[in-house]
């Protein structure tokens, strides 16, 4: 909808032709200066226009004041909405660096997450690459071992087994020694000597229990322990008796530190043994 007021280019232009107007009067009053009545009357006339050409530049005055104060109006709220926008930037200036905070903290736990997986990845690979090795053999279909061949096995044991194995050798040589049953061999000898200065159940010390257990099933395998008419109660053969007893005095003969606390704990342990677990 167009404004009913004057634009500026209207006001020029009827202004223009109340001047137009007067000149015209004042071209007539030059030509007609003789002729007292027509002078009076362009002199009226020439009142007349004057008079008209004040109040239109009063008129116009006073439009022109009333559209500078809207426009002012205008621009006050103008520069207003200028400072709301500017303040609600700022806001979003601020709500904008803490979401980048955020997302850089995100982030970095994102990659720890992923540093994580990967170590567990390459540990998870690491452990089933164990798993693997330990569940193959590819001696199972070509070696049997024979009453001839079980001491030359027993020697291999010793030479090539580690530490687990040969502490195992030992619970089951004081065990057979001193009468202590095979499913106390664990409370009795094994959380005492695997236990590493530690107390109670911890994740190494069942570790420790599963590859003592492990030996004593390799020894039942390769037909060192017997199991007693299908009870599920191991003993040792004669043989691997007398192997241990020599396996025991080898050690005791050592002169190494390492191993004469070894042999001392188990004495300690036998000493104190009254038959219970």
């Amino acid at each position: 909808m167009k404004s009913s007021s004057f634009s500026k280019r209207e006001w020029f232009f009827v202004i223009f032709i109340v001047v137009i107007v007067q000149f015209c009067i004042q071209v007539a009053a030059f030509l007609y200066a003789g002729s007292g009545s027509a002078l009076n009357y362009i002199s009226i006339s020439g009142t007349i226009v004057s008079i008209a050409l004040a109040l239109l530049a009063i008129i116009y005055s006073y439009f022109q004041s009333a559209s500078q104060e809207t426009s002012s109006l205008t621009i006050s709220q103008q520069v207003n909405k200028l400072i709301d926008v500017v303040e609600a930037v700022k806001v979003s200036k601020d709500d904008f660096s803490g979401e980048l905070s955020q997302l850089q903290d995100i982030r970095e736990k994102i990659d720890s997450s992923m540093n994580l997986q990967q170590k567990a990845h390459d540990k998870i690979e690491s452990v089933g690459n164990m798993i693997n090795q330990l569940n193959g053999n590819s001696l199972s279909e070509v070696y049997e071992p024979t009453a001839q061949s079980k001491s030359a096995l027993f020697d291999d044991i010793v030479v090539k087994g580690n530490n687990i194995t040969h502490i195992t050798m030992l619970i089951i040589y004081y065990a057979d020694r001193y009468g202590v049953p095979f499913s106390d061999l664990w409370s009795v000898f094994g959380s005492k000597v695997f236990s590493g200065g530690s107390k109670g159940k911890t994740a190494i010390q069942e570790y420790f229990k599963g590859a003592l257990f492990s030996t004593i099933s390799m020894f039942h395998c390769i037909g060192f322990v017997e199991e007693i008419e299908k009870t599920f109660v191991l003993s040792i053969t004669d043989e691997f008796e007398s192997s241990l007893a020599d396996f025991h005095k080898f050690l005791a003969s050592r002169e190494d530190a390492e191993y004469t606390r070894v042999i001392e704990l188990f004495e300690s342990i036998v000493e104190n043994y009254d038959g219970d677990s």
